[in-house]
């Protein structure tokens, strides 16, 4: 996975699981820097993710939260990986801040969970139907459209590239009758999500309209990232912006979102057909 390698988004990862240990060990920021001496605001930085920390300072920390033997190897391993630009970096022009930790964390997630109530989501989407959807809307100057085409077509190439992790995602019914109007558009995507459909590690439902009330009808628009040796993260979007959680509490929240989404959409099979007749329809 290094062609997907993000050093920001893995200096935050790290950081957010040294912020949980050392609150475990119900110590303060300052009581840490008197322990190991190592200034607060440098810890503070660690912990936001915003300090390349070296593995011997790394190692000092955890030690003094009484991390275990298991998390002090894992975590100073990751303190020893390459560092550079992100996967994403020609884009970053038009990357918004909040933005570019999310495609860090979509290119080493090991699983990837979605619900989709607005749109084809930005990994299934081809190159015509994200010019579209991203020409209609009022967040991208147009001078930058085909920019973001690109980098939208590039994220999806992670689905095959990536043989070793999972894509399983839930889409509103709705999502795939609001087209283009060039039909061809939406007939070549709905091909192409099926298409996808038959690699082993994707997975994708439709929630259909004609459905009774259900438990998970107020989950927004979110993805869960989960990795090999780090924390999930959760991850909601808000307009011109998005939240980020690695508490436990919410993670629950959103899995057991995901279940009952799970329950209320079509099985692997009825998506399929019901793509293949709405692809003939449209």
């Amino acid at each position: 996975m290094d062609s997907w390698r993000d050093p920001g988004a893995q200096r935050w990862l790290l950081g957010g699981e040294v912020a949980s240990i050392r609150e475990s060990a119900h110590m303060s920021l300052a009581e840490l820097a008197a322990v190991t001496e190592i200034s607060k605001p440098k810890l503070g930085q660690l912990e936001r993710g915003t300090y390349n920390v070296s593995p011997d300072e790394l190692e000092r920390i955890l030690l003094a939260c009484r991390a275990s033997d298991a998390d002090i190897a894992r975590l100073t391993g990751y303190a020893t990986r390459p560092r550079g630009r992100p996967w994403w970096n020609p884009w970053a022009s038009i990357v918004p801040d909040w933005f570019g930790l999310f495609l860090g964390l979509e290119g080493m997630a090991v699983s990837i969970s979605a619900y989709e109530p607005s749109a084809v989501p930005g990994l299934l989407q081809t190159a015509d139907y994200a010019r579209a959807i991203t020409s209609v809307g009022t967040m991208v100057r147009p001078a930058d459209i085909e920019r973001h085409v690109e980098l939208r077509v590039q994220r999806g190439r992670r689905l095959t590239e990536q043989a070793g992790s999972t894509y399983d995602v839930v889409i509103e019914e709705a999502v795939l009758h609001r087209m283009p109007s060039d039909r061809t558009i939406m007939r070549d995507q709905l091909q192409a999500i099926l298409d996808l459909t038959d690699l082993d590690n994707i997975r994708v439902r439709i929630l259909p309209l004609r459905r009774e009330l259900h438990a998970a009808m107020t989950a927004p628009q979110h993805v869960l990232f989960g990795f090999a040796d780090m924390d999930s993260v959760a991850y909601a979007e808000v307009f011109g912006g998005a939240r980020y959680s690695r508490s436990a509490d919410t993670l629950r929240s959103y899995r057991e979102a995901g279940q009952h989404l799970s329950a209320a959409a079509l099985s692997d099979e009825a998506t399929r057909d019901f793509l293949r007749t709405l692809r003939r329809e449209t």
